[in-house]
């Protein structure tokens, strides 16, 4: 009783306790000599609980039981009966028990020397060489200001909505009628200033090609109008904004030093880490990797990537970033919440894992919500088979930033096609978190992300081998109508360099290049992405060891970006399979809504 009256409880626990005595619920004189010091209601399994001085819950009942469980094992006939034996058993228990009331204070002690240990090591790396440690540097800063913002909105965020936020919202709402045309005209000032400054416009006039691009933006977002299934109810607000981060983000990462240097230095450190898989790939096959380049080199970076990516997700680091990039686009393009986490989720995960993340949310989704999640999956590419495109020798920087600035310029692509006829559930929901992960350990995550690693290699490789064959077939029929009109050089690839010739002219492709970068759009629209980027990269090699068949690099680059996504008929079949399981009655709507997917994502590739 002594220690009751000097650990009161707080007055919330007070009713809850109340109800607990009136259930007859009682802590014998054995418990309360043990620490435990209040007695509360679990809503969850309505069994009562004993609260801890570190107001940790522990279930009475489950106590109970393991005393219980105690009791039986004492009283087996295999129980050691050596008085040693049982005291080292009996200790054994009582520290478990002891670690188990006690869990947090340990938890701290554990952090702080580890914290502490950091802090020690961090500023000897600075002391030796800070240009050394500048990497170490910024990403202690991130994590700093990460645990701070976490911080501050765990234990200050309710009263800086209160007294900042909310008080600030609604002086917008009530003003925004004014306050929209103010918004944007200062947004569109500020656009036209950082593209002068970061040389834009010097660029066109030194190079008025690059004209064409423009031109050929506003042309492929009219076609996208004229296909709309309503016109009239475009929401030009999402088609801007999409555009909008498209732009700015594509200015930062080529045009300012600063965003160049980071995507750059982002691209080495990344091929750096994928030739890890090298280590593996060599310890398996015993054999020089270029002798069978795509098995022992670009497979294993699969492998590779995937379990990575796997532990990545069990530990919450990609839930986070992909939250965090989701509400970028919810907030400035106005779309839900649902299509913008998808969008999000897609430049990390593959165009049939996206969906599983919204999964509880596709029976409410409207169809223009479920078009934008099917069209972001045809035009972003997984992080998986990223590693791989890397390893056929394109530019990793490049291939990051169309992954990145894919997801906005697909939800304003999609939103022209398809416009929001209804209104969304989860229109005006900011905070759509992302399932965990159901594995019990990293350990586990790890071997399942291996294991998906392995089911994407054999897909690839099966996808590679029937359509390089049946493309094979095709050049060899069409090869043999051609010769009858003295014309033996015919092919798939020939047909592709005209009929698509201005399409690449359209999007800024170098007049001399515009053949080919057409015979690469046609690879990758009818057959498959995986064949248009090794074809790629063999044009790479040839402009580095200085043969033709080559392309300047602004055209490469080009390339790289429209070939980036699954935009490919192969690719129907996929989505298909890996979609119509989790909305099964809405089938007959998905078999409509996916006709006009590739026409959608080929625009949104070379916008």
């Amino acid at each position: 009783m002594e220690n009751m009256e000097q650990h009161s409880p707080p007055p919330e626990y007070a009713q809850v306790a109340l109800e607990s005595d009136l259930n007859n619920v009682h802590s014998d004189d054995s418990k309360e000599q043990e620490g435990f010091e209040m007695k509360t209601l679990d809503k969850s399994t309505d069994k009562p609980t004993v609260m801890t001085s570190d107001n940790e819950e522990y279930t009475a009942v489950n106590i109970e039981e393991e005393d219980e469980e105690v009791e039986n094992e004492e009283n087996h006939p295999n129980y050691p009966s050596n008085c040693l034996t049982r005291k080292i058993d009996q200790f054994d228990r009582y520290v478990s028990r002891l670690c188990r009331h006690h869990k947090n204070y340990i938890m701290y002690m554990i952090y702080g020397v580890l914290l502490a240990g950091y802090i020690i090591y961090f500023a000897i790396a600075l002391t030796k060489d800070f240009h050394r440690a500048l990497a170490l540097f910024i990403m202690t800063v991130f994590a700093v200001m990460l645990v701070t913002y976490r911080l501050v909105g765990k234990y200050w965020g309710d009263l800086i909505c209160s007294r900042i936020r909310d008080p600030c919202m609604m002086y917008i709402r009530k003003h925004w009628v004014v306050l929209k045309w103010v918004v944007h005209v200062l947004l569109l000032v500020a656009l036209v200033a950082f593209a002068a400054a970061m040389g834009v416009f010097h660029s066109i006039i030194n190079n008025p090609q690059q004209l064409v691009s423009a031109f050929g933006i506003v042309v492929f977002i009219l076609f996208s109008l004229l296909c709309s299934k309503r016109p009239g109810w475009v929401n030009w607000r999402t088609v801007f904004w999409g555009l909008g981060l498209q732009f700015c983000l594509g200015v930062i990462i080529l045009r300012t030093s600063v965003g160049f240097d980071a995507f750059l230095g982002l691209g080495k450190e990344v091929q750096t880490f994928l030739s890890y898989a090298d280590v593996g790939a060599e310890f398996v096959f015993s054999a020089p990797l270029e002798v069978h380049f795509f098995v022992f080199k670009v497979l294993p970076v699969i492998i590779f990537f995937s379990y990575i990516l796997a532990m990545l997700y069990y530990l919450g680091v990609m839930q986070w970033i992909t939250e965090r990039f989701a509400w970028v686009m919810q907030y400035t393009m106005e779309t839900s919440g649902t299509e913008s986490l998808c969008a999000a989720a897609n430049v990390f995960t593959g165009m049939t894992t996206a969906p599983l993340i919204i999964k509880p949310y596709l029976d409410e989704m409207t169809s223009s919500e479920i078009h934008a999640v099917l069209t972001s999956g045809y035009a972003t590419i997984a992080g998986s088979v990223l590693g791989a495109y890397i390893a056929f020798g394109i530019s990793a920087s490049h291939l990051l930033s169309a992954s990145v600035i894919s997801a906005p310029a697909a939800l304003a692509v999609s939103k022209i096609f398809y416009p929001e006829l209804g209104r969304p559930t989860t229109l005006n929901v900011i905070n759509i978190s992302t399932p965990k992960r159901k594995e019990k350990n990293i350990l586990e995550a790890a071997t399942n992300g291996a294991i998906d690693g392995l089911n994407i290699c054999a897909n690839v490789t099966t996808q590679l081998i029937a359509i390089i064959s049946t493309l094979a077939f095709i050049n060899a029929v069409l090869s043999w109508l051609g010769s009858m009109v003295d014309h033996p050089e015919l092919s798939f690839q020939f047909i592709c360099s005209y009929v698509l010739y201005p399409v690449a002219w359209l999007m800024g492709v170098d007049p001399e290049d515009c053949h080919l970068v057409a015979e690469l759009i046609g690879i990758k629209t009818f057959l498959n992405e995986f064949v248009a980027y090794g074809q790629l990269a063999d044009y790479i090699k040839n402009r580095h060891a200085g043969i033709s068949p080559s392309m300047s690099v602004r055209s490469e680059v080009i390339a790289t970006y429209a070939l980036c996504g699954f935009s490919n008929f192969g690719g129907i079949a996929v989505f298909i399979g890996g979609l119509a399981p989790l909305m099964p009655q809405r089938k007959a709507e998905l078999a409509i809504l996916i006709l006009s997917f590739i026409c959608i994502s080929r625009c949104r590739c070379v916008v």
